[in-house]
């Protein structure tokens, strides 16, 4: 880890760690559940992975994570957060939840957040609540270049659900369609979805019992429950 002249002061000393550009997001991911380096830079297409691999170690140095053998592939790394990095939990929580009640500044929404969007509704999605079998929901994002502006999710039997680049060879059970400012607002929970579609910002078509459950089992960001001023 860089020597920043350390200060005295505990404020000080933490910030020059979990301040650090792009380390609060870094964070928010092996919060919810990233542990391998393709899998945060999925969710952080801006950084760099030059970036990302300094960030990581950094964060490793200063024991908020732990580097390790992936469970999987032997070759690869896992990064998991240690007691120090469960600590911060609560502090990036309450760090976007005063971004949702007190920031609402006009987005230039694009490419990036479509897809850190949809990352994140993959993983927040309810799957409890669905019928127990394959189907493909189609999310169009209507308002960003052409490569970020068709998603499938893939639910399978098993509860498991995959987000798919390309179409996954299975009929499209769901088609939801709508620009990116209004998949924002509802996926941040500034808009309630029925209010979206009631308004005809966004189009549903496809199976009714998918359509009347969506509010249930679409997997929103979890700082969407924030209370507004």
């Amino acid at each position: 880890m860089e020597d920043k002249d350390p200060q005295f002061c505990p404020i000080a000393q933490a910030a020059d760690i979990v301040t650090e550009s792009w380390t609060p997001l870094i964070l928010r991911e092996a919060l919810m559940g990233s542990h391998r380096f393709n899998e945060f830079k999925r969710a952080i297409p801006q950084i760099s992975p030059s970036t990302l691999s300094r960030r990581l170690t950094t964060l490793t140095e200063a024991g908020i994570l732990e580097k390790s053998s992936s469970r999987d592939d032997a070759r690869g790394l896992e990064y998991h957060l240690t007691e120090a990095g469960e600590e911060l939990r609560p502090v990036i929580i309450e760090l976007g939840k005063w971004g949702i009640r007190w920031v609402r500044r006009k987005a230039n929404l694009g490419k990036h957040d479509a897809a850190a969007m949809m990352w994140d509704m993959k993983r927040c999605v309810d799957a409890e609540v669905l019928p127990d079998e394959r189907f493909v929901v189609k999310i169009e994002i209507r308002g960003v270049e052409k490569r970020a502006r068709d998603w499938w999710l893939l639910f399978e039997e098993d509860g498991n659900t995959d987000l798919c680049l390309q179409p996954p060879g299975h009929d499209v059970a769901l088609k939801v369609v709508a620009t990116m400012e209004t998949w924002a607002d509802v996926w941040l929970g500034h808009r309630p979805i029925h209010e979206a579609i009631d308004g005809g910002d966004m189009r549903l078509e496809g199976d009714r019992l998918l359509q009347d459950s969506i509010e249930d089992w679409i997997g929103l960001s979890v700082l969407a429950p924030t209370p507004r001023p």
